[in-house]
């Protein structure tokens, strides 16, 4: 019986194929209209028709389900209550960019209201981006999540309401990272020049004393684990050099942000031979998206204990706090206290004993920041430069998303308050040993400060 049924199926796929032969060019052969243009391009073949029909069906044209102006609104105001539940830095955004984000909230609500405005997914996503989350930047990545930031890469986690709603509008939900409009990090970000975006900088400026080392980025595919790439055989060589060399330069100016362990790993650990360890304080509220981001959370991240402002002494019982800082943190509802360290690499140990600097700016964000904040706290850099741009987040934490049940957009945004131990929050950025010099640049200053003797 098997074997019939086999035979059978055999005969029609090959009855099949021949019929698709014979047909097609039938359908595609040049009729006698005297008007016809002159075919110039090789015509297909009947394998590539074949092919075709195959691998590329026509697909069908999906359209977003029609949204009411009630449901719009049933958006906003789910978002709004969902931000001011788990977003811990609406008084900072206040106080850097001079925006009370939340009395926003009113006359966009009003707007959604009017009925001589007709709202539909794209103008309903540019309301939010251009007129609310363009004045938060470069607090907490607090932003309308976009299609090319976020989702691009992470397709295949979303269910398939979500999926198809960024597929369709695809690039429509631009990066609101930059904007025409308004540009994010407006305020911060400075043209850097001379910087290679690609490869490894390295430059003995003084033979057997001082040397600088500059990485590109800290962020894409993961070569800091891999011994044999190309990035960690150019610092190796690099430092392999540095013997007897009193002063080693980490230029970290026009890093954005990616991840630490692409810095610390490959330029930190080989100088090290002992752990560096500090401590940073985190505080959170206790927000439905939080409370459940929290669940997830490593158990390195630190226990979780309640929060009262009342602690406070307890925390940070040699510094004294703004009273901006404590009124934000009378919104918290729970701490941790982290501990965070970089290890010395096992096999790779540079033949360096001398001073580490870092050059820092303004353009510094994310991780970037973490990074300066790290080595600042642990005394084991000297920073010189600009005050970092903040914009932090945990690295042991997800990004936290806040989806809208309607339209499905995600607003993306950190859920910690981060404080150092001097008690200034990270969202202010790591404020350097060493200030630019005027007239001069971070690299100008440091050597400036090394020809004096004076650090």
């Amino acid at each position: 019986m098997k074997k019939s049924k086999t035979v059978f199926m055999v005969t029609m796929l090959v009855a099949l194929f021949a019929a698709v032969v014979i047909i097609l060019p039938i359908i595609f052969m040049p009729g006698d209209d005297a008007y016809a243009p002159e075919v110039v391009a090789q015509q297909p073949t009947e394998l590539d028709l074949i092919k075709t029909l195959v691998t590329d069906p026509p697909r069908p044209q999906w359209q977003p389900p029609q949204l009411t102006r009630e449901q719009f609104l049933e958006d906003f105001d789910y978002l709004m209550t969902a931000l001011k539940e788990n977003v811990p830095t609406f008084g900072i955004i206040y106080r850097r960019n001079e925006v009370d984000m939340l009395a926003l909230v009113p006359e966009l609500r009003e707007r959604i209201l009017d009925e001589s405005i007709e709202w539909d997914y794209i103008p309903f996503w540019e309301m939010l981006r251009l007129d609310f989350f363009s004045h938060a930047s470069p607090v907490g990545h607090l932003w309308l999540a976009s299609y090319d930031t976020y989702f691009r890469s992470a397709y295949e986690r979303f269910d398939n309401r979500r999926r198809t709603v960024y597929s369709y509008f695809g690039d429509r939900l631009a990066n609101p990272t930059f904007d025409e409009k308004h540009l994010y990090h407006s305020q911060m970000v400075t043209p850097l020049l001379g910087f290679d975006d690609y490869n490894i900088t390295t430059n003995i400026i003084e033979d057997g004393r001082i040397a600088y080392i500059r990485l590109p980025r800290i962020y894409g595919d993961n070569w800091v684990r891999n011994p044999a790439s190309d990035t960690l055989r150019q610092v190796d060589e690099f430092y392999s050099q540095l013997e007897g060399f009193e002063h080693l330069i980490l230029d970290m100016r026009g890093i954005y942000g990616g991840y630490t362990e692409f810095f610390t790993r490959p330029l930190i650990a080989p100088l090290i031979d002992y752990p560096l360890e500090t401590i940073f304080h985190q505080f959170y509220m206790a927000g439905e998206y939080n409370t459940r981001l929290m669940r997830r959370a490593p158990r390195s991240m630190g226990e979780r204990v309640p929060f009262n402002i009342d602690d406070l002494p307890n925390i940070f019982p040699e510094v004294t706090l703004s009273e901006d800082v404590v009124n934000d943190l009378r919104l918290m509802d729970y701490y941790i206290s982290r501990t965070v360290s970089i290890a010395p690499h096992p096999e790779r140990r540079a033949p360096f004993n001398g001073k580490v600097w870092l050059l820092t700016d303004m353009n510094n964000f994310s991780a970037a920041q973490q990074i300066a904040a790290f080595l600042h706290q642990t005394g084991f850099a000297t920073l010189v430069g600009q005050t970092t741009g903040g914009m932090v987040s945990d690295a042991a934490l997800m990004p936290a998303f806040i989806t809208l049940p309607n339209t499905t957009f995600e607003v993306r945004y950190d859920m910690l308050y981060i404080i150092s131990a001097d008690g200034r929050p990270w969202e202010y950025g790591t404020v350097p040993h060493h200030f630019n010099r005027d007239g001069m640049d971070a690299l100008q200053t440091v050597l400036a400060l090394i020809a004096e003797g004076n650090w």
